[in-house]
Protein backbone atom coordinates (compact mmCIF):
# COMPACT_ATOMS: atom_id res chain seq x y z
CA UNK A 1 0.00 0.00 0.00
CA UNK A 2 1.41 3.55 -0.84
CA UNK A 3 1.84 6.01 1.73
CA UNK A 4 0.62 9.85 1.95
CA UNK A 5 3.98 11.53 3.06
CA UNK A 6 3.64 14.59 5.12
CA UNK A 7 7.25 15.41 5.34
CA UNK A 8 9.48 16.38 3.12
CA UNK A 9 13.20 15.12 3.09
CA UNK A 10 16.38 15.03 1.04
CA UNK A 11 19.85 13.42 1.01
CA UNK A 12 22.42 13.25 3.77
CA UNK A 13 25.80 13.96 1.95
CA UNK A 14 28.10 12.45 4.49
CA UNK A 15 25.73 9.12 4.69
CA UNK A 16 25.10 7.90 1.19
CA UNK A 17 21.27 6.30 1.12
CA UNK A 18 20.26 8.26 3.86
CA UNK A 19 17.43 10.79 3.98
CA UNK A 20 16.35 13.60 6.56
CA UNK A 21 13.11 15.52 7.07
CA UNK A 22 13.89 19.07 5.91
CA UNK A 23 10.28 20.40 6.26
CA UNK A 24 6.56 19.29 6.20
CA UNK A 25 3.86 19.23 2.65
CA UNK A 26 1.77 21.98 2.81
CA UNK A 27 -2.16 20.63 3.56
CA UNK A 28 -3.15 21.62 0.45
CA UNK A 29 -0.63 19.26 -1.26
CA UNK A 30 -1.54 16.79 0.89
CA UNK A 31 -4.84 17.12 0.59
CA UNK A 32 -4.58 16.20 -3.37
CA UNK A 33 -2.61 13.49 -3.23
CA UNK A 34 -4.77 11.87 -0.78
CA UNK A 35 -7.91 12.98 -3.18
CA UNK A 36 -6.03 11.22 -6.29
CA UNK A 37 -5.08 8.20 -4.61
CA UNK A 38 -8.78 7.94 -3.77
CA UNK A 39 -9.82 8.50 -6.95
CA UNK A 40 -7.45 6.36 -8.29
CA UNK A 41 -8.59 3.16 -6.48
CA UNK A 42 -12.26 4.40 -6.83
CA UNK A 43 -12.65 4.87 -3.61
CA UNK A 44 -13.79 8.70 -3.49
CA UNK A 45 -17.20 9.78 -2.16
CA UNK A 46 -19.09 10.34 -5.08
CA UNK A 47 -20.82 13.69 -3.39
CA UNK A 48 -17.87 15.52 -2.21
CA UNK A 49 -14.69 15.18 -0.05
CA UNK A 50 -13.81 18.59 0.99
CA UNK A 51 -10.76 19.99 2.90
CA UNK A 52 -11.48 22.08 6.35
CA UNK A 53 -10.94 26.00 4.89
CA UNK A 54 -9.28 26.55 8.69
CA UNK A 55 -6.23 24.60 7.89
CA UNK A 56 -3.66 25.92 6.34
CA UNK A 57 -0.04 26.22 5.50
CA UNK A 58 2.44 23.21 6.83
CA UNK A 59 0.55 20.03 7.23
CA UNK A 60 1.01 19.35 11.23
CA UNK A 61 2.53 16.71 12.99
CA UNK A 62 0.41 14.17 13.89
CA UNK A 63 0.57 11.66 16.34
CA UNK A 64 -2.88 10.21 15.15
CA UNK A 65 -5.51 10.57 13.11
CA UNK A 66 -9.28 9.85 13.51
CA UNK A 67 -11.82 8.83 10.69
CA UNK A 68 -15.48 8.34 11.19
CA UNK A 69 -18.08 7.29 9.34
CA UNK A 70 -22.01 7.84 10.26
CA UNK A 71 -25.42 8.16 8.93
CA UNK A 72 -25.98 11.88 8.31
CA UNK A 73 -28.93 13.40 9.59
CA UNK A 74 -31.31 14.58 5.91
CA UNK A 75 -29.39 11.65 3.94
CA UNK A 76 -26.12 9.99 2.51
CA UNK A 77 -23.36 8.82 4.72
CA UNK A 78 -20.63 10.84 6.11
CA UNK A 79 -16.95 10.54 6.68
CA UNK A 80 -14.99 13.03 8.92
CA UNK A 81 -11.70 13.12 9.13
CA UNK A 82 -9.93 14.80 12.76
CA UNK A 83 -5.94 15.15 12.98
CA UNK A 84 -4.44 14.51 16.79
CA UNK A 85 -1.45 17.01 16.74
CA UNK A 86 0.93 18.26 18.85
CA UNK A 87 0.55 21.59 20.82
CA UNK A 88 2.35 23.26 23.59
CA UNK A 89 -0.48 22.18 26.17
CA UNK A 90 -0.76 18.40 24.75
CA UNK A 91 -2.87 17.10 21.89
CA UNK A 92 -5.72 18.01 20.08
CA UNK A 93 -8.01 17.39 17.54
CA UNK A 94 -7.89 18.77 14.44
CA UNK A 95 -10.81 18.56 12.18
CA UNK A 96 -9.18 18.13 8.38
CA UNK A 97 -11.49 16.63 5.93
CA UNK A 98 -15.27 15.92 5.47
CA UNK A 99 -16.68 13.61 2.49
CA UNK A 100 -20.42 12.71 1.54
CA UNK A 101 -21.93 9.81 -0.33
CA UNK A 102 -25.42 9.61 -1.04
CA UNK A 103 -25.48 5.74 -1.08
CA UNK A 104 -27.57 5.06 2.18
CA UNK A 105 -27.38 1.43 1.73
CA UNK A 106 -25.26 -0.69 3.91
CA UNK A 107 -22.85 -1.14 1.21
CA UNK A 108 -22.68 2.07 0.83
CA UNK A 109 -21.95 2.65 4.25
CA UNK A 110 -19.58 -0.49 4.22
CA UNK A 111 -17.85 0.82 1.60
CA UNK A 112 -17.16 4.47 3.19
CA UNK A 113 -16.16 2.74 6.23
CA UNK A 114 -13.71 0.94 4.20
CA UNK A 115 -12.75 4.17 2.59
CA UNK A 116 -11.69 5.27 6.31
CA UNK A 117 -9.59 2.50 7.05
CA UNK A 118 -7.56 2.80 3.37
CA UNK A 119 -7.01 6.38 4.76
CA UNK A 120 -6.07 6.11 8.09
CA UNK A 121 -3.51 2.99 6.70
CA UNK A 122 -2.22 5.58 3.87
CA UNK A 123 -1.62 8.20 7.00
CA UNK A 124 -0.32 5.92 9.89
CA UNK A 125 0.09 2.83 8.19
CA UNK A 126 -1.40 -0.81 9.83
CA UNK A 127 1.71 -2.68 11.36
CA UNK A 128 0.62 -5.52 9.08
CA UNK A 129 3.46 -8.01 6.55
CA UNK A 130 1.84 -7.57 3.38
CA UNK A 131 2.02 -10.19 0.39
CA UNK A 132 4.78 -8.26 -1.86
CA UNK A 133 6.81 -8.16 1.72
CA UNK A 134 6.19 -11.88 2.39
CA UNK A 135 7.07 -12.53 -1.41
CA UNK A 136 10.95 -10.52 -1.02
CA UNK A 137 11.56 -12.33 2.71
CA UNK A 138 10.36 -15.96 1.53
CA UNK A 139 13.17 -15.36 -1.63
CA UNK A 140 16.08 -15.65 0.72
CA UNK A 141 15.14 -18.76 1.72
CA UNK A 142 13.80 -22.29 1.24
CA UNK A 143 10.21 -21.80 0.67
CA UNK A 144 8.22 -23.65 3.24
CA UNK A 145 4.37 -24.90 2.65
CA UNK A 146 2.59 -22.75 5.39
CA UNK A 147 4.38 -19.29 4.32
CA UNK A 148 3.62 -20.11 0.62
CA UNK A 149 -0.53 -20.79 1.85
CA UNK A 150 -0.24 -17.77 3.76
CA UNK A 151 1.43 -15.55 0.54
CA UNK A 152 -1.41 -17.03 -1.82
CA UNK A 153 -3.97 -16.75 0.24
CA UNK A 154 -2.97 -12.86 1.19
CA UNK A 155 -3.11 -12.29 -2.54
CA UNK A 156 -6.85 -13.61 -2.48
CA UNK A 157 -7.51 -11.67 0.16
CA UNK A 158 -6.66 -8.58 -2.15
CA UNK A 159 -8.68 -9.51 -4.92
CA UNK A 160 -11.59 -9.56 -2.54
CA UNK A 161 -11.25 -6.32 -1.46
CA UNK A 162 -10.48 -4.95 -5.22
CA UNK A 163 -14.22 -6.85 -5.67
CA UNK A 164 -15.83 -5.14 -3.20
CA UNK A 165 -14.38 -1.74 -2.73
CA UNK A 166 -12.19 -0.67 -5.75
CA UNK A 167 -15.18 0.18 -8.13
CA UNK A 168 -13.35 2.30 -10.89
CA UNK A 169 -11.09 -0.92 -12.10
CA UNK A 170 -9.92 -0.42 -15.61
CA UNK A 171 -10.44 -4.38 -16.31
CA UNK A 172 -13.42 -5.27 -13.65
CA UNK A 173 -13.00 -8.59 -11.94
CA UNK A 174 -15.48 -11.20 -12.79
CA UNK A 175 -16.90 -13.18 -10.54
CA UNK A 176 -15.68 -16.12 -12.44
CA UNK A 177 -11.97 -15.26 -11.78
CA UNK A 178 -12.50 -15.06 -8.40
CA UNK A 179 -14.65 -17.98 -7.87
CA UNK A 180 -11.47 -19.98 -10.15
CA UNK A 181 -8.81 -18.56 -7.46
CA UNK A 182 -10.24 -19.44 -4.67
CA UNK A 183 -10.51 -22.93 -5.74
CA UNK A 184 -7.14 -23.00 -6.35
CA UNK A 185 -6.30 -21.49 -3.13
CA UNK A 186 -8.93 -24.31 -1.78
CA UNK A 187 -7.04 -26.78 -3.74
CA UNK A 188 -3.49 -25.75 -2.14
CA UNK A 189 -4.61 -25.95 1.10
CA UNK A 190 -3.83 -29.84 0.43
CA UNK A 191 -2.06 -30.01 -2.21
CA UNK A 192 1.60 -30.13 -1.75
CA UNK A 193 3.83 -28.43 -4.49
CA UNK A 194 7.40 -29.45 -4.70
CA UNK A 195 10.03 -26.11 -3.19
CA UNK A 196 11.52 -25.40 -6.35
CA UNK A 197 8.11 -24.86 -7.77
CA UNK A 198 6.74 -22.62 -5.00
CA UNK A 199 10.11 -20.47 -4.64
CA UNK A 200 9.22 -19.98 -8.44
CA UNK A 201 5.69 -19.23 -8.13
CA UNK A 202 7.00 -17.09 -4.93
CA UNK A 203 9.45 -14.89 -6.73
CA UNK A 204 7.04 -14.17 -10.36
CA UNK A 205 5.33 -11.51 -7.71
CA UNK A 206 1.95 -12.81 -8.50
CA UNK A 207 1.24 -17.10 -7.54
CA UNK A 208 -2.37 -16.41 -8.64
CA UNK A 209 -2.07 -14.93 -11.94
CA UNK A 210 0.07 -17.70 -13.32
CA UNK A 211 -2.25 -20.37 -11.63
CA UNK A 212 -5.63 -18.96 -12.77
CA UNK A 213 -3.75 -18.45 -16.39
CA UNK A 214 -2.96 -22.54 -16.38
CA UNK A 215 -6.00 -23.00 -14.67
CA UNK A 216 -8.58 -21.04 -17.10
CA UNK A 217 -9.54 -23.59 -19.49
CA UNK A 218 -11.40 -25.41 -16.88
CA UNK A 219 -13.84 -22.42 -15.92
CA UNK A 220 -16.03 -22.90 -19.45
CA UNK A 221 -16.37 -26.26 -19.44
CA UNK A 222 -17.04 -25.89 -15.37
CA UNK A 223 -19.97 -23.10 -16.31
CA UNK A 224 -21.58 -25.60 -18.78
CA UNK A 225 -22.30 -28.36 -16.51
CA UNK A 226 -23.40 -25.81 -13.88
CA UNK A 227 -26.09 -24.35 -16.18
CA UNK A 228 -26.71 -28.05 -16.88
CA UNK A 229 -27.80 -28.97 -13.43
CA UNK A 230 -29.84 -25.82 -13.18
CA UNK A 231 -31.62 -25.79 -15.93
CA UNK A 232 -32.37 -30.45 -15.13
CA UNK A 233 -33.48 -28.58 -11.75
CA UNK A 234 -37.15 -29.51 -11.01
CA UNK A 235 -38.98 -27.88 -8.56
CA UNK A 236 -41.09 -30.47 -5.93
Amino acid sequence: MKRVETEIYAPVPEKPGCVKCVGRKKVAEVFEKLKKELQDQGLLPDEYFLLDNTLKDEFPEISDIICHTNWGGSEGIYLDIDLIVFTESGRSNVHFITGKTLDESSAGFDKMNYTAGYIYRLFMGDGATHARYYKIQAEASTIKREKFHEIVTAELQELLKRYLFHSNEAEPISMQEIALKTMIVSVLENYQLSEDKMACLVKSGNILKILYSLCKPVIDPTIYEIEDILASYRVE
